[in-house]
């Protein structure tokens, strides 16, 4: 299941803008994916270790 799906399944909205390193992050996620096949909860682990690096470098206003 994609993860926007997953995440207005459970009564969210998912992010409709993305940060140059979230889309460089997602690409490598799918390609690690593809070519080293792991379970979900580390694939969820490694978009989470995106999310807080981009919310570590993203100027706040």
């Amino acid at each position: 299941m994609e993860l926007g799906a997953q995440v207005s399944q459970e009564g969210g909205k998912p992010a409709s803008d993305a940060h140059y390193g979230g889309i460089l992050h997602r690409g490598w996620i799918d390609l690690e994916t593809r070519i080293r096949p792991k379970a979900a909860i580390e694939i969820l682990r490694g978009c989470l270790r995106g999310d807080e690096t981009r919310s570590n470098t993203t100027p706040t206003c």
